[in-house]
């Protein structure tokens, strides 16, 4: 059988990504087939990338590594395939070896010690641009607090505007339930001698109006409090 070259293995391994999605189980089938064969990373010190899956690197057998980089490194959890690695790179990473993944949607990262870089937005350029950190993300740096810009970022969403319209449309209309009942009280007032002949339903659903709506909106309503002669409204 004849060995094939490493540019015709790359030109195989492209050609398993399509423009917009990646099919991961395609990608693992891909390098259990080419296991062991490299491809020259022109643009990153002359290394070279060994195909293998997890099975071929330092952290053979242990899958609560894999789970850890889909899991506890990017905001949302990240379905990835190990394509290889890069053997006696100068780095931090254990045993000097550089482990490759391919996420679910394109990337390829590279992992150092607790570090996920993210080395390429998709494969082409892993082999046709420099090697080197776009962004870097920590273990367990998606549990860290948002910072202020990512939380201004985080409110502008229309996800969470629409959660403010919904709140805001609840409390108008408690409002105007409880202005209506607090109508309909002041004209059975009219009709009645005193607070002794006060409906007792009227003063219960007021005692859970006032309870749901806390509110100063537009000083239009800002609290209400009941004495021995009835209800008083403080504007």
């Amino acid at each position: 059988m004849t060995k094939k070259s490493p540019e015709r293995i790359k030109e195989e391994f492209l050609s398993c990504i399509e423009k917009d999605a990646v099919d991961l189980s395609e990608i693992a089938d891909f390098v259990k087939r080419n296991r062991d064969s490299t491809i020259p990373l022109v643009k990153a010190r002359g290394s070279s990338l060994r195909i293998c899956g997890q099975d071929g690197t330092v952290y053979e057998g242990d899958e609560d590594q894999l789970e850890a980089w889909k899991d506890y490194y990017l905001r949302e959890r990240m379905e990835m395939e190990v394509i290889g690695a890069i053997d006696d790179f100068p780095c931090d990473a254990f045993a000097l070896q550089l482990v490759l993944l391919l996420a679910e949607d394109g990337r390829v990262f590279a992992y150092e010690d607790e570090l996920l870089h993210l080395v390429a937005l998709n494969l082409r350029d892993l082999f046709q641009c420099e090697m080197k950190p776009i962004e870097t993300f920590k273990l367990g740096e998606c549990f860290e607090e948002p910072t202020e810009e990512e939380y201004k970022e985080m409110m502008e969403s229309d996800e969470v505007k629409e959660m403010k319209k919904s709140h805001m449309d609840f409390r108008e209309s408690l409002e105007q339930e409880l202005l209506k009942t607090m109508n309909d009280i002041a004209q059975s007032r009219n009709k009645q001698a005193g607070s002794e002949d006060f409906p007792s339903s009227k003063k219960q659903r007021i005692q859970e109006l006032s309870s749901n709506c806390k509110m100063d909106n537009g000083g239009k309503l800002q609290g209400f409090c009941q004495s021995s002669h009835g209800l008083i409204v403080l504007s």
